[in-house]
C-alpha cells in the first residue's frame, strides 16, 4: 500500500511538473504569438487596433495563467474572436513557406498542436494590400510603420520595456535575412534569455544595456542603436573632442578636434596617445564591458563602436591615464557638451601622382571632375592606380563612371535577394535588377587597380568593392572590411530609440553571406602603433610596395 501511494504521489508531480510554466515562458510565448498575429493576421494587419495595447494588456493577463493547457486556451480564444473580425481567404500555395515562418513556434513544451494549427491557418490566409504595421521602400526595404516610440521617458516601465523587446524579437525574425547563420544561440534562446534582463533594467543605463545585449546577439555591424529622439546617450552627455582607435589591441587617439571658442590647457589628449584608462576604469575592463552590448560583424568592427562610447562620460572633467613618449601620465582632459568644431587646417589632396608609374586617389575626396581630370592624366603613363576606398566615395561618382574606365564586359558581382512585398519573412532573388556591373568594351585604363580596404568600409562601400573586383586586374591591399551588407531598415523603440538592422539578403558569389568575416584583402596589412605614431600610412606604403614589385 505505502509503494502505491508513493507512485501516485510521483504521477502528480510529474503532472505538475509537465503542465506548469514559468514566467520567462509565458511571456515568450505571448511575444511570439504576438508577433507573428501582427504581421500575419488579417484582423490586425489590415485593422484598426492598438496592438501596442494589446500587447502589454495580454502581459497584464498572464498573471493569472498558471499551465500550458490554460496558455494555449487563451491564446487560442485570442485567435477565434480575430477571425470573427475578418474575412479568411485560403491561399495554400504559400503552404511550404508557412511551415518555415512557424519554426520558432514549435516548442511541443509550450505551444500544443492545436495552437500551432491554428497559426499554420492564420498564415495561409491571403495577407496581400497594404500592412498598416508594413511598407516597403522602391529598392525593396522594409518601412516600419506606426510605431510609436514613447518618448516621454528614456527609462519606460516594465510592460514598455518588454514591448521593445518584443518589436525587436519579431521584426528581426521575420526580417532579419541571417538569424540562422549569425544569431549562434538561436533566435528563440535569445528571447527567453533577455526577458529577465528587460525585466529587472533599473533605470536608464541598464535599459540601454538590455537593448544593446539584444542586438549584439545578431553579430551585426548595422545592428545598433543610432539614435535617441532627445539626443540621450545614457553612457554620458559630454565627449572628448578626440578619436580612438583600437591599434595591436591597445585604444590609440589618432586624431584631436579644436572646440571653437576652447581654452587650450596642458591637459589635452594628443595625437599617439595610448590611453590606458579613463576615470579609473582600465581600458581593457571598459571595453570588455562595453563589448557586451554593442553588434558586430566581426571583432574590428565592433571595436570602431566601442571606441565610439569610449569617448563619453557624464563629468566635465576625465582622469585619463595614458603612455606618452613612452612614460605613463595622468592627466585631466575636459569633456564638451555638444562641441563645436573648428575645421581640420590641412586636408589632403584628391589625388596626386607618386611617381611616374603610380597614382593616387582618394575616393572620399575626389568629385568626378577631378576623378576624370586625374585618369586622363594617370593612365597615359601609370601602371598601377591606387583607389583608397577606406573614407567612402564623393557622391558624384557613379557606378557608370567606374564602368566607363575600368570595366571591360557585364558581369554578376553578388546575389541580392529582397523581401517579398506579400509575404513577410520570405525573400525572393532580384539579382538581375541589383547585382550586375560593368559593360563588354575596351576600358579606358587598362593597367592595374590597387584597393585599399579597412574595417570601416561598411554596407554600400562593400557593394562597391564587390562591383570593383569584377573589373581586370583588381589587388585589394589592407585588412577586412566591417562585414555587413543589405539595406539597412529602422525600427523605433519605447524611450525614444531606434535601432538599425539589415534588411536584404546579399551573398557573395560563392554562396558566404556578407553579413560575416568582410571582404579579404588579396594583401594583408593593417596600422601599427609605431607606424601610426610617427604618422605613417602603412596600408598606403604596402601598396605602393606593391605596386612596385609587381
Amino acid at each position: 500500500m505505502k509503494n502505491f501511494f508513493l507512485l501516485l504521489l510521483f504521477v502528480a508531480t510529474n503532472a505538475v511538473a509537465q503542465t506548469s510554466i514559468s514566467e520567462t515562458d509565458k511571456i515568450a510565448a505571448w511575444t511570439k504569438t504576438g508577433g507573428f498575429l501582427k504581421y500575419f493576421h488579417p484582423a490586425v494587419t489590415h485593422g484598426t487596433m492598438n496592438w501596442d495595447q494589446v500587447y502589454i494588456n495580454q502581459l497584464n493577463s498572464l498573471s493569472n495563467i498558471t499551465t500550458k493547457e490554460e496558455l494555449n486556451t487563451h491564446f487560442i480564444s485570442l485567435i477565434d474572436n480575430l477571425n470573427k473580425q475578418t474575412e479568411l481567404q485560403w491561399n495554400s500555395k504559400d503552404g511550404m513557406f508557412v511551415e518555415t515562418i512557424l519554426e520558432s513556434l514549435e516548442e511541443p513544451n509550450i505551444f500544443s498542436d492545436e495552437l500551432i494549427e491554428k497559426m499554420r491557418e492564420t498564415a495561409l490566409q491571403r495577407i496581400s494590400g497594404k500592412n498598416r504595421f508594413l511598407d516597403y521602400f522602391p529598392n525593396g526595404y522594409p518601412h516600419f510603420l506606426e510605431e510609436n516610440n514613447y518618448e516621454e521617458n528614456n527609462y519606460p516601465e516594465k510592460s514598455y520595456r518588454l514591448l521593445a523587446l518584443a518589436r525587436m524579437w519579431s521584426t528581426v525574425e521575420f526580417f532579419f535575412p541571417f538569424k540562422k547563420e549569425r544569431i549562434i544561440k538561436g533566435w528563440s534562446a535569445v528571447l527567453k534569455q533577455q526577458i529577465p534582463v528587460f525585466i529587472n533594467a533599473k533605470n536608464e543605463l541598464e535599459y540601454y544595456k538590455a537593448i544593446g545585449s539584444t542586438l549584439f546577439e545578431l553579430h551585426d555591424s548595422h545592428s545598433i542603436l543610432i539614435k535617441n529622439t532627445k539626443n540621450f546617450n545614457p553612457l554620458g552627455d559630454k565627449i572628448f573632442p578626440s578619436h580612438f582607435s583600437f591599434i595591436e589591441g591597445k585604444l590609440f587617439v589618432d586624431s584631436r578636434r579644436k572646440v571653437i571658442n576652447s581654452t587650450e590647457n596642458e591637459d589635452n589628449l594628443q595625437y599617439g596617445d595610448v590611453i590606458l584608462s579613463i576615470d579609473g576604469k582600465s581600458i581593457e575592463d571598459l571595453s570588455n564591458e562595453y563589448s557586451l552590448f554593442k553588434s558586430g560583424s566581426n571583432k574590428a568592427s565592433k571595436n570602431t563602436w566601442v571606441a565610439v562610447d569610449l569617448l563619453r562620460g557624464w563629468n566635465d572633467i576625465a582622469e585619463v591615464e595614458v603612455i606618452r613618449d613612452n612614460q605613463k601620465r595622468k592627466l585631466k582632459v575636459k569633456r564638451y557638451a555638444d562641441p563645436k568644431f573648428e575645421p581640420f587646417a590641412e586636408k589632403p589632396e584628391a589625388w596626386e601622382v607618386i611617381d611616374d608609374d603610380i597614382g593616387l586617389i582618394r575616393l572620399s575626396r575626389t568629385e568626378v571632375n577631378d576623378f576624370e581630370k586625374a585618369l586622363s592624366k594617370m593612365k597615359k603613363f601609370n601602371n598601377n592606380i591606387i583607389l583608397d576606398m577606406r573614407f567612402g566615395r564623393n557622391a558624384s561618382l557613379t557606378y557608370e563612371l567606374f564602368e566607363e574606365y575600368f570595366s571591360a564586359e557585364r558581369k554578376q558581382f553578388m546575389i541580392y535577394q529582397t523581401l517579398s512585398k506579400e509575404i513577410p519573412g520570405r525573400f525572393i532573388d532580384e539579382s538581375h535588377r541589383h547585382a550586375f556591373v560593368g559593360k563588354k568594351q575596351k576600358p579606358k585604363y587598362q593597367g592595374k587597380l590597387i584597393l585599399l580596404t579597412d574595417q570601416h568600409i561598411q554596407s554600400a562601400g562593400e557593394t562597391l568593392l564587390m562591383a570593383f573586383q569584377t573589373f581586370p586586374n583588381v589587388t585589394l591591399v589592407g585588412s577586412p572590411t566591417s562585414g555587413t551588407n543589405g539595406e539597412a531598415t529602422l525600427i523605433t523603440l519605447p524611450g525614444g530609440y531606434t535601432y538599425r538592422m539589415t534588411s536584404a539578403m546579399i551573398h557573395y558569389l560563392d554562396g558566404t553571406p556578407s553579413v560575416g568575416d568582410g571582404i579579404q584583402p588579396n594583401v594583408y596589412v593593417e596600422p601599427t602603433i609605431e607606424g601610426m605614431t610617427n604618422i605613417k600610412d602603412e596600408v598606403l606604403e604596402k601598396a605602393i610596395e606593391y605596386a612596385k614589385s609587381n
